[in-house]
């Protein structure tokens, strides 16, 4: 399991100054950017998010037997 520090030392790892500037201008200097796009951040996260969703889904499935309602998690 990855843990919150494995992920941002990734994010850090594969920043772009370039891209940085140009996304901190594109917002008129109010935030700082580490210049990920989108695309390439999600493949960072993924299995950071997907793990952390693990316990949750399985809660939801607890509930959902305990209360006898149907979650759309379920198949």
């Amino acid at each position: 399991m990855p843990k919150y520090n494995e992920v941002i030392k990734s994010f850090y790892k594969n920043r772009d100054s370039k891209k940085s500037l140009d996304m901190s201008k594109y917002m008129k200097d109010k935030f700082s950017y580490l210049g990920i796009p989108k695309p390439a951040r999600a493949l960072l996260q993924k299995e950071f998010l997907y793990i952390a969703t693990i316990p949750n889904i399985a809660r939801l499935k607890i509930m959902s037997t305990l209360f006898g309602c149907h979650l759309p998690i379920e198949k």
